[in-house]
């Protein structure tokens, strides 16, 4: 009897402690603030990947490989899947990036508007915006700390939004999801209330995006996804995948 009793109550405490409570606002906002940290510790990253596109119908994949550390020292290869490098983009001399497409290279400021391809002109980011997206160090992070706008949950999990969020005079909603059986984030989206795009972080390893998708209104559309990457922050942490 006391052997049926014992049993009866291990299985039950093993039970409770293998599910999970659901996931809940204050819960999904306290991961987004352990995210932000770490974004913002980010100290020097390397990795590589592909990017694909979407342009009118047409799609296309390339690959590419990227060191950084510091924007004053990083560079960013393009390449075809047999190995030819199409492009690249790299830090130079006196604030300026060198970029190179083919056989033609130029300098580029790293606040002007991205002209690598028409892949990429379509989207109203600058050159320094786009590195700052794609190693980790994502815009507005701190509005994570504030009371969000709205919140929605159901099956999948907690959904957080803000609105109106300035980045550097453009005006975003972004919102935050946290699956709700992992209590992980799941992704992070910014639109553009005006210009009618978007961007988002998601398929999260830890506190770190996979993968990048910006697309527009019309369904164009390029991604950039990680098949391996290396970062290290100022604390000392490592995180790779």
């Amino acid at each position: 009897m006391h052997k049926t009793h014992f049993i009866i109550s291990f299985s039950l405490l093993a039970l409770s402690c293998a599910v999970r409570p659901p996931a809940t606002p204050d819960a999904a906002r306290a991961s987004l603030v352990v995210f932000s940290r770490y974004s913002a510790d980010i100290d020097s990253m390397r990795g590589s990947g592909s990017v694909e596109f979407g342009q009118n119908g047409e799609r296309a994949s390339v690959a590419f490989d990227i060191s950084w550390h510091g924007d004053s020292s990083f560079a960013m290869e393009f390449s075809l899947p047999f190995g030819m490098t199409m492009a690249s983009v790299r830090s130079g001399r006196a604030g300026k990036w060198i970029v190179m497409v083919a056989d033609s290279s130029f300098e580029v400021l790293p606040n002007r508007s991205i002209s690598i391809g028409r892949e990429f002109m379509d989207y109203p980011l600058s050159w320094s915006e786009f590195l700052s997206v794609v190693t980790g160090r994502l815009p507005c992070l701190h509005i994570f700390m504030t009371t969000p706008d709205s919140s929605r949950i159901d099956k999948n999990g907690v959904q957080l939004t803000w609105k109106g969020q300035k980045w550097d005079g453009r005006v975003m909603d972004i919102s935050g999801i946290i699956d709700n059986k992992s209590l992980h984030l799941s992704e992070i989206t910014w639109r553009d209330v005006k210009e009618r795009w978007s961007f988002s972080a998601e398929n999260f390893k830890g506190e770190r995006a996979k993968e990048y998708r910006f697309v527009q209104s019309n369904n164009n559309y390029f991604y950039v996804k990680y098949h391996s990457v290396d970062f290290h922050s100022r604390a000392g942490k490592r995180t790779t995948f």
